[in-house]
C-alpha cells in the first residue's frame, strides 16, 4: 500500500504526531479537513485552478461548456428516471398495485421539470455559441486543446 500511494502521492512522508484519541477513531480529524488546500487543486484532488492561464473570455467560454455538459447530464439523468418510473408504475398495475402518491406526483411533475430543463440547455447553448463568437473575433484558438499544464 506504502509503495502506491508513493507513486499517487510522491515522496513517501511521516505523518505528524496525534494524541492518542485522534489514532482511536478511522474517521478524518478536524485538522484534516481544515488543512489547507492549494487553488489549483480540489478536495478530490483534481485540477482547478488553470483557468487563470485563459483569457477571460475564453474562461468564461470553457465555464459555460461545463455548465452545458452538466445540463446534458442532468436532462439524461431525469430521462432514464422518468422511465424507470414509467415502468415501474406499468409493472405495478399489472397486479393491481400503484405507485406511492409522492412518486406519482413527482412522475406528474417530470414533464415540466424536463421541459425547464430544456429551455435551461438551450439558453446555455445560445450562451456557448455567443462566447465562442467573441473568443474567435479576439483571435482566440478554440480547437486548442490544453491539459492545463501551461
Amino acid at each position: 500500500m506504502a509503495k502506491i500511494e508513493i507513486r499517487l502521492y510522491g515522496q513517501e512522508t511521516v505523518p505528524p504526531p496525534r494524541h492518542e484519541s485522534a489514532t482511536l477513531s478511522p474517521l478524518p480529524q478536524v485538522a484534516d479537513l481544515l488543512a489547507p488546500v492549494s487553488a489549483s487543486s480540489s478536495f478530490l484532488g483534481l485540477s482547478t485552478g488553470h483557468l487563470d492561464q485563459y483569457e477571460p473570455i475564453h474562461a468564461e467560454y470553457l465555464s459555460r461548456l461545463g455548465d452545458l455538459d452538466l445540463a446534458r447530464e442532468r436532462l439524461q439523468n431525469m430521462t432514464q428516471e422518468h422511465e424507470s418510473l414509467l415502468v415501474e408504475q406499468e409493472s405495478r398495475s399489472r397486479v393491481g398495485m400503484e405507485l406511492h402518491l409522492n412518486l406519482k406526483t413527482f412522475l406528474e411533475n417530470l414533464p415540466a421539470r424536463e421541459a425547464a430543463l430544456r429551455g435551461e440547455i438551450t439558453e446555455i447553448e445560445l450562451d456557448v455559441e455567443r462566447l465562442k463568437s467573441q473568443c474567435l473575433e479576439a483571435g482566440i484558438n478554440l480547437d486548442e486543446v490544453s491539459d492545463g499544464s501551461g
